[in-house]
């Protein structure tokens, strides 16, 4: 529960303090993240990056958002305190929640997303410029996955702008075809035109990938 109730800024600070803590870790590492986990981390490679990160795998990482309350119980529990203040309610969730209704509402009250992607007037150089200094990024999504919604979130899409939260059917509007990505806001187009980032996806839910997956998908990026 402590990862739900804990904001992001403070996980962060944490993360932060652990890796410099580790003297293995001085001259740099690989990150592997699991779920939220991935905001984590990349904060970590935008806003600190020292010690730098080599590598980072994604595995169903909400990177651009999510439109709706997970299906897990652990969630569903702090759900109805959050519904009370979407974008500012005292949970992580909160976090990286995007309602696609209403984009400028979005950029105006989300207090960890909407700047970790870039997505505001100003731009941050430092956040591309860190993205960018990556030797990979691998995106893992999820097919079928019920927690990150849409899963295409987990490869930098989105439910396109102005589309109701409750519409059926909405339409996704893919990683590349995305401002973010046409802009270069965190790096994304330079590691993609350049083949420093790579997609995968698997059939199935929420990081129930298999250990086949596992070793002939992820393992090999490690071994290198």
């Amino acid at each position: 529960m402590s990862s739900i109730t804990t904001k992001l800024d403070k996980q962060l600070e944490e993360f932060t303090a652990e890796v410099r803590a580790d003297p293995l870790l001085k001259g740099g590492f690989s990150a592997v993240g699991l779920s939220q986990g991935n905001l984590v981390l990349r904060a970590y490679i935008e806003r600190v990056n020292d010690p730098p990160v080599h590598q980072f795998i994604s595995v169903c990482g909400p990177n651009n958002g999510v439109g709706t309350c997970p299906d897990n119980l652990a969630f569903k529990s702090v759900c109805p305190l959050w519904r009370l203040a979407k974008y500012s309610a005292p949970i992580s969730f909160a976090d990286y929640w995007k309602d696609a209704a209403n984009e400028q509402q979005y950029l105006d009250k989300s207090r960890f997303l909407a700047d970790l992607n870039n997505e505001r007037q100003t731009k941050n150089a430092t956040y591309a410029r860190n993205m960018a200094s990556l030797t990979k990024l691998v995106l893992v999504e999820a097919l079928n996955d019920t927690m990150v919604i849409p899963h295409e979130s987990e490869s930098f899409g989105f439910w396109q702008w102005g589309q109701s939260a409750h519409g059926r059917h909405k339409l996704v509007v893919p990683m590349r075809e995305t401002e973010g990505y046409k802009g270069d806001w965190i790096g994304l187009k330079s590691l993609d035109t350049s083949g420093r980032l790579k997609h995968h996806v698997y059939v199935g839910d929420h990081l129930r990938f298999t250990n086949d997956f596992w070793e002939q998908t992820v393992l090999p990026y490690l071994g290198e």
